[in-house]
């Protein structure tokens, strides 16, 4: 199996993980000292524990079922012990008021290989805005 396939696999079991609301299998593909730029609440999350805290947190703001989290057209760069992934994810959820809400985000996500297994060092989400209003575009679709 080639590197681009391993992590193309390693990100299939962490998005059914994220769907599955399951923390403990969602962290386990980060590294521990994972810098990650969300596209909500902070500019910064920096290391495994305090980006747990906020996943936990995103899970609790979507206290319904399962979620969805589907990464689409990903493109996979592996060299060495780094490769690089972005896609396109449909991600979405039942919020508070008990509405399945959905949008479009980018990820882009490096990965770095220890002991054999690729891991998530770095992480990157953001949404298209409308640099008129300064709305988020929430809408689109690819």
């Amino acid at each position: 199996m080639s590197e681009e396939a391993k992590i193309k696999s390693t990100v299939e079991k962490w998005s059914d993980a994220v769907r599955k609301k399951d923390l403990d299998k969602i962290m386990a593909i980060y590294t521990d000292d994972v810098v990650s730029f969300d596209a909500v609440e902070k500019l910064r999350f920096t290391g495994k524990d305090e980006y747990g805290k906020h996943w936990k947190a995103c899970f609790e703001f979507c206290p319904g079922g399962e979620s969805m989290f589907d990464p689409r057209d990903m493109t996979v760069t592996a060299d060495g012990n780094l490769a690089f992934a972005h896609s396109l994810i449909h991600c979405g959820g039942e919020g508070p008021d008990g509405n399945f809400n959905t949008c479009w985000m980018r990820v882009t996500q490096c990965f770095r290989k220890a002991d054999g297994e690729w891991k998530i060092a770095h992480e990157h989400y953001s949404v298209p805005f409308d640099m008129k209003t300064g709305q988020p575009l929430f809408n689109l679709e690819p």
